[in-house]
């Protein structure tokens, strides 16, 4: 197979699908149809692949499990899920498409252009997942829909792409495969609040390292087909929480004391909303805020704010000397041993209570 350069919209990710045209396709196949790899689709289907939209509301992630090293859906029902979509919303908006690897990547065996087609498309995955809307298939493993969930959250990839979406701020639409009729309905009713699928990245992953978020997978037994991919996949997520990006603050930041910061000024501390952290002032926490009250309703928002230094965060599972104010300095709650400051983190005092550590739950 080579890859035909006049065919168009081959973007630096790879090519996006239709969603409307991928229907009427799909529409037309036998029950025992598969999903068109990407090879097919430029050899024989080209007519699905459309430019990537300028609207984000026109953009569809598809996070899935591989059925089978061979090939992702050989029973059809992630196809028949994404017709079922199509048909349901009735997308008549011809810009409305979707990315699903085994339809936007080059399979293998790759020629030499599509080993580098490939390499480009998950060098870039981190920006398309974030740009993205999300849509969850969650194939049928256990007794019920739990059970099923739970087994997805075990795959790296799939866990690395619903955490960027949640951190971009992505209500991911799950359907679920023991939900033959009506699936997308059913999807929207999992749609009860933002951790429906998965909770925020901010919440669980200790992120001062990679080392620290490559550990917090394979502690929760988190794996790849390709062991080496967690690895990289680790770096990512850091990269996601620690990346600056925007301006710099111009204002110098006082810890213990009250300051009064615009909204465009907190911006530039790039702080984690559901946990107070900023991945890029890692000795940064926002202990407190509020509106500043009596302000003309006209005038930008103003918040009252108060940060505390964030002490750094040890090696895991080393004992380091405990000061007399230890917990509170790192806000460690005494009956949990937990604090908002070390997300994914559960501390431990020695019986003499000289020494502490941090280490993962088990």
């Amino acid at each position: 197979m080579s890859v035909d350069e006049a065919t168009p919209h081959l973007d630096e990710v790879g090519q996006f699908i239709s969603l409307a045209a991928f229907t009427e396709w799909a529409n037309l196949q036998a029950d025992n149809a598969k999903l068109p790899d990407w090879g097919m689709i430029r050899r024989d289907l080209p007519h699905l692949i459309k430019p990537k939209p300028d609207q984000r509301r026109n953009r569809l992630f598809i996070t899935h499990r591989w059925e089978s090293p061979e090939h992702p859906d050989p029973s059809g029902w992630q196809l028949q899920a994404l017709q079922e979509l199509g048909t349901h919303y009735n997308y008549n908006d011809k810009s409305l498409c979707f990315w699903f690897d085994y339809m936007s990547l080059p399979q293998k065996p790759r020629i030499a252009v599509e080993k580098q087609i490939f390499a480009r498309g998950l060098d870039k995955i981190r920006r398309t997942v974030a740009e993205c809307e999300n849509i969850t298939l969650v194939s049928r493993y256990g007794s019920d829909h739990a059970d099923d969930l739970h087994a997805l959250m075990t795959r790296g990839w799939i866990v690395f792409e619903l955490l960027i979406a949640r951190n971009n701020l992505k209500l991911p639409l799950p359907l679920f495969e023991r939900e033959p009729a009506n699936r997308v309905q059913h999807g929207r009713y999992q749609q009860t609040s933002w951790d429906a699928v998965v909770a925020d990245i901010a919440t669980l992953v200790p992120f001062d390292r990679a080392d620290l978020i490559l550990a917090w997978f394979e502690s929760r037994g988190i794996s790849c087909t390709d062991g080496s991919d967690l690895k990289k996949l680790s770096k990512l997520l850091h990269q996601e929480l620690t990346q600056k990006s925007g301006a710099k603050p111009t204002f110098k930041i006082r810890f213990g004391v009250e300051m009064h910061l615009t909204q465009d000024e907190l911006n530039t501390l790039q702080i984690l909303e559901a946990s107070g952290l900023s991945g890029c002032y890692r000795d940064l926490y926002l202990r407190n805020r509020r509106p500043a009250e009596g302000r003309p309703i006209t005038d930008p928002p103003v918040w009252i704010v108060t940060f505390v230094h964030r002490p750094p965060m040890p090696r895991l599972d080393e004992w380091i000397k405990c000061r007399p104010n230890e917990l509170a300095l790192r806000l460690i709650s005494p009956e949990s041993m937990h604090s908002p400051m070390y997300p994914g983190i559960e501390w431990q005092l020695s019986d003499q209570g000289r020494q502490i550590r941090a280490t993962l739950p088990t």
